[in-house]
């Protein structure tokens, strides 16, 4: 006698369905967020819109930190926007500025140390690393930093010079 065919619950099939519904419907959640997140942002006209949206966006506490006037305010959106984003030479140079005039000189170092790092190709740190190896008094590194920088933007010659001509004239 054949085996009769046993009738198959819908269950498995409609949870599977289910799952899948779940799953998407988070990523087009997700998607919203962080689209909405990144709008904000980007325009950068409003970055706490954007920290509305998504809390530890880095490029909205790279903004917030870099407008900052209290220095304590600032560090701490730095160093949220590098903990969200640690490959973000931009941060770290302008977190090493801070702690620099603070006085935190070893932290300070260590930031633009990664700074310079993290963004070889970044005109706008390279020019800050330099800076900082200027008022630390160590020539060799800060001009291996503006070599950087003409190599990578020659048309910033203009900006360069007056400040290479000030440190041959010292």
């Amino acid at each position: 006698m054949a085996d009769a065919p046993t009738p198959r619950s819908g269950w498995p099939k409609l949870l599977k369905w289910g799952l899948f519904a779940l799953a998407g419907s988070w990523l087009a959640w997700r998607i919203v967020i962080l689209g909405m997140a990144n709008q904000y942002a980007q325009e950068l006209s409003d970055p706490e819109a954007a920290l509305g949206w998504l809390a530890d966006h880095p490029d909205a506490h790279l903004e917030l930190g870099l407008r900052e006037k209290n220095a304590d305010i600032a560090i701490d959106h730095l160093r949220v926007a590098i903990d969200a984003n640690p490959a973000e030479g931009r941060a770290y140079a302008a977190l090493g500025r801070l702690l620099e005039s603070g006085g935190e000189v070893g932290q300070a170092r260590q930031a633009m140390e990664t700074a310079a790092r993290l963004s070889p190709q970044r005109s706008d740190v390279q020019m800050e690393v330099a800076a900082y190896w200027m008022r630390q008094g160590d020539l060799d590194r800060a001009l291996a930093h503006w070599n950087t920088v003409l190599r990578h933007r020659p048309d910033l010659h203009a900006r360069v010079f007056p400040a290479l001509l000030q440190l041959a004239g010292d």
